[in-house]
């Protein structure tokens, strides 16, 4: 089987898009031919991408997104708008067992404000229709972003309730990269005191809603509770970390035989 799997993402300096390796390699032991095209390097990426596929019969074409405000994109439609039933139907047949959604937040303002072309109905859905054809679902969280509230923080929380996901990933501030449109508003409306970070180049910035930066961490525990589906990082509480990096629930896990995404390993582990 031909396949073609593609890295969209264009952060600088450029990192290696290790997981699309990990795959590559994989299909490679398993007898099939794969190519794969980086469009971190390339300056021209639309002239890479049809010099790539020119005269070229794919099978299968994965792509990877990773941090998607440094992708490459020819659509601004999101993948949460077009989901059907249907599609979920296909995607099970076809193998998938889990889909991780990055909807950001559960506030229809807040969609609004991040420039998201989904609502909070279109999430629901894409859940629904996931658990019916027997998908897992995460959903991941950006809380803090430019005008959050505790008032949006309690709403997004209670949608990811009523959407019954397996899992929630909740990341507290938001990472601002150069050039984005994201550090254009908080320039421009004058909330770089919500801003950490920057001091080099390979000290990233990131930003935090003052309005919420000092009681987010108590209210996120309040409306979480116990829940262990959710999947939150307080500073206070070390033991509820689900940072993949030195997370030795994780290295156990992997050590034991476990394979898969990391939050569905962290799930069957509990």
């Amino acid at each position: 089987m031909n396949v073609a799997l593609v890295n969209t993402n264009r952060i600088k300096p450029p990192i290696a898009p290790i997981g699309l390796d990990y795959v590559a390699e994989a299909l490679n032991f398993a007898g099939h031919h794969v190519e794969v095209l980086d469009l971190c390097w390339e300056d021209d990426c639309d002239c890479a991408i049809e010099k790539f596929f020119d005269k070229k019969e794919f099978l299968l074409i994965g792509v990877t997104l990773r941090n998607t405000d440094d992708c490459v994109f020819t659509s601004r439609q999101s993948f949460l708008v077009p989901f059907s039933a249907q599609l979920a139907k296909l995607m099970y047949r076809a193998g998938c067992v889990g889909i991780n959604f990055g909807v950001d937040s559960g506030d229809e303002r807040i969609l609004k404000r991040l420039r998201r072309d989904f609502t909070p109905n279109d999430i629901l859905r894409a859940v629904r229709f996931c658990k019916e054809a027997g998908i897992l679902v995460m959903l991941d969280l950006l809380i803090g972003s430019p005008g959050e509230t505790e008032v949006s923080i309690a709403r997004t929380i209670e949608l990811t309730r009523l959407a019954k996901a397996d899992r929630i990933g909740v990341a507290v501030g938001v990472r601002v990269y150069p050039g984005t449109k994201l550090e254009n508003l908080i320039e421009q409306e004058g909330m770089r005191d919500g801003c950490v970070g920057g001091n080099g180049p390979f000290d990233p910035i990131f930003f935090l809603e003052p309005q919420v930066a000092p009681s987010v961490f108590n209210l996120l525990d309040k409306l979480i509770g116990e829940d262990r589906r959710y999947f939150f990082f307080d500073p206070s509480r070390p033991t509820r970390n689900y940072n993949y990096n030195a997370n030795q629930l994780l290295v156990d896990a992997i050590r034991k035989g476990y394979r898969g995404a990391y939050w569905d390993i962290l799930r069957r582990c509990e």
